[in-house]
């Protein structure tokens, strides 16, 4: 797959990922107290999600500057 694809598929992601988090953040507050904790388990993996998809979307952007 091309780079610039890639980092376009990345970009789809990222949205994907942005929404999520925001979902869950959400549910952090509004949640029953038992599931609390899940909620606040699924903002941290995606906030590790969104921060390796970045990291990988610099990446290959710098590959295509170089």
């Amino acid at each position: 797959m091309p780079r610039n694809r890639m980092i376009s598929r990345i970009d789809d992601e990222l949205v994907v990922a942005k929404q999520s988090l925001a979902f869950w953040r959400e549910q952090t507050l509004l949640a029953d107290i038992p599931l609390r904790d899940c909620a606040r388990s699924a903002v941290k993996l995606r906030e590790d999600e969104i921060a390796r998809l970045v990291e990988i979307q610099e990446e290959l952007a710098g590959q295509n500057r170089g």
